[in-house]
């Protein structure tokens, strides 16, 4: 009977000790995150105040906030921010492909992204407050964040072995997989197809084809807009521009 009541405080024990231990990670670790995700806010508001970002309004970065309740699909990593999700635009009224600060009803900032003011996709993420906290230098820079990305998902491939001798056809860019909204990119050998499927990625081509012809040492990259870009809005910016 004692050696039972023995096994049995022991065993009630550990696993109490267990337990304890368990919660105390998840604690660290939520503790962790926060903190990481208030320097990236601050890191981010840092960057909304620097004159020398490429492409800076006069007036900095608006500030799209969002709905109250909406916030948590998009700190969970929801790349979309539909227009029915946002409140109110803070600043001034930004055009198409300009770098926005997204923030929740309470003004706490989520991230950045690129507006648009004609799409369904009002805002394309581009970087949460703990990626900013990771690569503050990317922050607010659309054409750094395009290097950025391009690299790293030709990293992912390469630990895959890929191009090998076997495989030299693969997808390179997997659009919000590869964490860029809008663009995919698909390698044949030494060539490069391109399909854009959002306003920002056609005004950024220019800087889209160098990281990828930088990265891969391609010969050349297709270009292909996708049909439905009409509902982006670049008709208009189209015949304008002609």
């Amino acid at each position: 009977g004692g050696r039972g009541g023995g096994s049995r405080g022991r065993r009630g024990g550990g696993e109490r000790g267990g337990r304890g231990s368990f919660y105390d990670v998840r604690k660290h670790k939520l503790q962790s995150t926060v903190q990481h995700e208030r320097d990236g806010e601050a890191l981010l508001w840092e960057a909304a105040k620097d004159p020398s970002l490429p492409g800076r309004h006069k007036k900095g970065p608006a500030v799209v906030v969002l709905k109250k309740d909406k916030s948590r699909l998009f700190s969970l990593g929801q790349p979309l921010v539909y227009g029915g999700a946002v409140d109110r635009i803070e600043g001034h009224e930004p055009t198409t492909g300009e770098a926005v600060l997204v923030a929740d009803d309470k003004k706490a900032l989520l991230g950045w992204g690129v507006f648009n003011p004609v799409s369904m996709y009002r805002v394309r993420m581009l970087q949460q407050v703990h990626e900013v906290a990771a690569q503050p230098e990317l922050a607010l820079d659309v054409c750094a964040l395009i290097r950025a990305r391009v690299h790293r998902a030709a990293a992912v491939r390469a630990r895959l072995g890929l191009p090998s001798s076997d495989t030299t056809a693969y997808r390179l860019v997997n659009g919000e997989g590869d964490r860029l909204t809008g663009l995919i990119v698909d390698r044949y050998g030494d060539h490069l197809v391109v399909s854009s499927s959002a306003a920002w990625v056609e005004l950024n081509k220019e800087a889209v084809i160098a990281a990828l012809l930088a990265e891969t040492g391609c010969a050349d990259a297709i270009w292909r807009p996708a049909a439905h870009l009409k509902l982006e809005g670049l008709e208009e910016s189209e015949e304008a521009e002609s």
